[in-house]
């Protein structure tokens, strides 16, 4: 069970969300408005969709650092691998970490 969480939670789940929201959202927001714009508001419905304040802030302030590395990079996996280390460790601590 902790093989599937691990695979779902830190590969799936980031390369999926990533996918969506800044390599098809962000990148149509991004050929009609100026970067600052489109990266606040993909981010925010990001944010939104996990639907709890404070994941949400946590997202997305991730969602801007990926979204800026996008830009800068004109890499989507950036984006991914930021993700998928951001869920490696709220697993680590989750799942694995014995607070010893």
């Amino acid at each position: 069970q902790l093989i599937a969480a691990f695979i779902t939670l830190v590969l799936v789940t980031p390369f999926t969300e990533e996918l969506i929201f800044r390599g098809f959202v962000f990148a149509g927001f991004r050929r009609r408005l100026p970067f600052w714009l489109a990266a606040l508001g993909v981010s925010a419905l990001f944010a939104w969709i996990h639907g709890q304040w404070n994941v949400g802030l946590d997202v997305f302030v991730m969602s801007l650092v990926g979204c800026y590395l996008i830009e800068k990079t004109k890499n989507l996996w950036s984006a991914i691998f930021l993700h998928m280390l951001k869920n490696g460790v709220a697993f680590y601590l989750v799942y694995l970490y014995n607070g010893s």
